[in-house]
């Protein structure tokens, strides 16, 4: 019995707090090597962040556009020379000297003065063009026509 005491009194002595370290529930042992992730984050900054790499900003070397600050004296003033209000009018009108106004008439006509320039060919050609133009612009209408055309043609054979 003696044997069996010593024995008890052994493990008593394994259970209990070592008068050294007191032990806790709530703390970890800290001989149990680390389950969790370790970052190496020079490994990282290495890899992701290379002082040599080119993360696609690029300088611009352009002079500043020019701009012209207004003067503090000169609030409300410009440089800007105004215009005759009569000259304005005038040009509005078309009764200036020059021949400003007589380009807007050569503008006009100038269709009829360049079919009379043309060759028989060359305005043949032309004439050719604008009824194909027109036709290729009609062209739906006239599918939508010949659909019905045919439809019309179907049930009068279908009444046959």
């Amino acid at each position: 019995m003696a044997d069996s005491d010593s024995a008890c009194g052994k493990a008593k002595e394994m259970n209990s707090p070592s008068p050294k370290m007191p032990r806790s529930i709530l703390k970890h042992d800290h001989g149990e090597p680390h389950s969790g992730v370790r970052w190496d984050e020079m490994n990282i900054l290495m890899t992701y962040h290379p002082a040599d790499k080119d993360y696609g900003h690029m300088k611009v070397d352009e002079p500043k556009t020019p701009y012209r600050y207004a003067d503090a004296d000169s609030e409300g003033e410009t440089d800007v020379k105004g215009i005759d209000p009569a000259t304005l009018s005038s040009e509005l009108h078309g009764t200036s000297d020059d021949a400003s106004g007589s380009r807007w008439a050569e503008y006009d006509s100038n269709d009829e003065n360049h079919d009379e320039q043309l060759t028989p060919e060359e305005l043949e050609r032309k004439q050719d063009f604008k009824k194909k133009r027109s036709q290729h612009y009609n062209e739906y209408y006239n599918v939508k026509l010949a659909r019905e055309l045919i439809a019309k043609d179907l049930e009068e054979e279908d009444d046959d």
